[in-house]
């Protein structure tokens, strides 16, 4: 048996106690990701090389997150593999999970934001909806602390 076969039957026996959403997920990263790169193998003969390899090319693409999910994936699937004894040991046991860190960007400047809004007639409008909402709240703010000193 493949290890792509083997997702999509652990997949679809686990199916009933997880979210629709979540099987789509899984199918999702098996069909993009885990199939094309090392879903041919042989369950036996998948290697954590193998493995490693498939998420180095996922993360060097700029996708750490998918990375993460694929890893993941494997893993569970592959502890089940070791409990059902189709596999002695799990090749992902010696892979790292793959390192995901956020970035937040920057806040724009006045001069960035004002450059924005003059050039798109949709931000514009977004603009005066966000500045009057943030009247409101400054005036709201204002009666409430009044009452508050009281």
């Amino acid at each position: 048996m493949t290890l792509e076969a083997y997702l999509h039957d652990w997949v679809l026996l686990r199916s009933a106690g997880i979210r629709p959403r979540t099987v789509e997920s899984y199918e999702s990263l098996i069909r993009l990701h885990i199939g094309p790169a090392i879903g041919d193998r042989k369950l036996g003969k998948v290697k954590a090389k193998h493995i490693a390899a498939m998420l180095k090319s996922i993360v060097d693409d700029g996708h750490a997150r998918t990375a993460q999910l694929c890893y993941a994936l494997l893993h569970a699937a592959l502890r089940s593999a070791v409990e059902e004894r189709r596999i002695e040991r799990s090749p992902i046991e010696a892979v790292k999970r793959p390192k995901h860190r956020t970035t937040r960007g920057k806040a724009w400047t006045k001069a960035q934001t004002r450059a924005y809004v003059t050039r798109d007639p949709r931000a514009q409008a977004s603009a005066r909806m966000a500045a009057s909402h943030w009247d409101g709240a400054a005036a709201r703010g204002d009666m409430r602390a009044s009452m508050v000193r009281r």
